[in-house]
């Protein structure tokens, strides 16, 4: 009985260092992809179930798997060459906070990496040129350290939301040949991201400067206050133009990006602009389902 009892325990305690490790592996997976839901995972998600559109449920499962698994790939890369600039501005990163080190990060991001490819085997050759492209983007982005330049990230950053959105319409669609929406599509949210994504730049002034960085903002602190605001409202039109809104939709865009431009240009405190990046991404994330209305006519009113 004592035998039994002293097994069973050991059993159950086994069983509980298997679950406090699973748990803190997936809370540190958490982490490293935290900051970027709003930015990254529901804005693409959103674009490929209208863009695709969903073939099946199980298509949609699959589409989010490789949108969360190539944006985790793409956060450990990051977070690997920005421990200064997170210990400032986002300092429970697992780097940052020291819940993992720079050396178990490289293994994790090789096999990471490793599995991104894989995955995409099953889909085709274009996807796996996709990831493959995906990979050496984020290396120039951070290991070359080309997002120091506000020009040279410009050009990175629509590259990757670029081949985010390509690979999951090509997923969640299950087509090998994107459709004329899904490309329309793709294309003017990418004219929207490479000129307004600097938005989330402006509460990380502090931390981006100590690490070298020469941003948008930095670099133009007086005008991106100006132009920023204006090149929101121009795209909240030419959105609903591009899109063929009706008059009320066009005007309630219009309202999400004036609100977002007004307090772009009046409200410019660290907490203010953390805010407003919140209600950028909403009205990102609202541009983002606008081919809805070619594909169904929802936005017609």
């Amino acid at each position: 009985m004592a035998l039994s009892l002293s097994t069973l325990q050991y059993l159950i305690g086994d069983n509980l260092k298997l679950f406090r490790w699973v748990k803190s592996t997936v809370h540190t997976l958490y982490l490293f992809t935290k900051a970027d839901y709003h930015t990254l995972f529901f804005p693409i998600m959103m674009f490929a179930c209208v863009a695709g559109p969903v073939r099946s449920p199980s298509h949609l499962f699959a589409s989010a798997a490789w949108v969360w698994l190539h944006q985790l790939r793409c956060n450990i890369n990051n977070q690997r060459g920005s421990i200064t600039e997170d210990a400032g501005n986002k300092p429970w990163r697992p780097l940052a906070s020291g819940r993992m080190t720079p050396e178990q990060a490289k293994w994790l991001h090789a096999g990471v990496t490793l599995l991104c490819l894989l995955v995409c085997v099953p889909a085709g050759r274009e996807l796996v040129v996709a990831s493959a492209l995906l990979t050496i983007t984020t290396l120039l982005y951070d290991q070359l350290r080309m997002s120091a330049h506000w020009a040279k990230r410009v050009v990175l950053v629509v590259t990757m939301y670029g081949i985010f959105e390509y690979g999951a319409t090509r997923v969640i669609g299950e087509c090998r040949n994107i459709p004329i929406i899904a490309l329309s599509a793709i294309g003017s949210s990418l004219l929207v991201i490479g000129t307004t994504a600097h938005v989330g730049d402006f509460p990380d002034v502090k931390g981006d400067a100590e690490d070298g960085r020469l941003t948008i903002p930095i670099a133009f602190p007086r005008s991106s206050r100006i132009i920023t605001p204006l090149l929101i409202l121009f795209w909240s039109w030419a959105m609903a133009v591009w899109w063929e809104l009706g008059w009320g939709s066009t005007m309630l865009l219009m309202c999400m990006g004036g609100r977002v431009a007004w307090r772009n240009w009046t409200l410019r405190e660290r907490a203010e602009d953390k805010y407003t990046y919140v209600l950028h991404s909403i009205w990102l994330l609202t541009i983002h389902l606008l081919p809805m209305n070619a594909r169904w006519g929802v936005l017609a009113f």
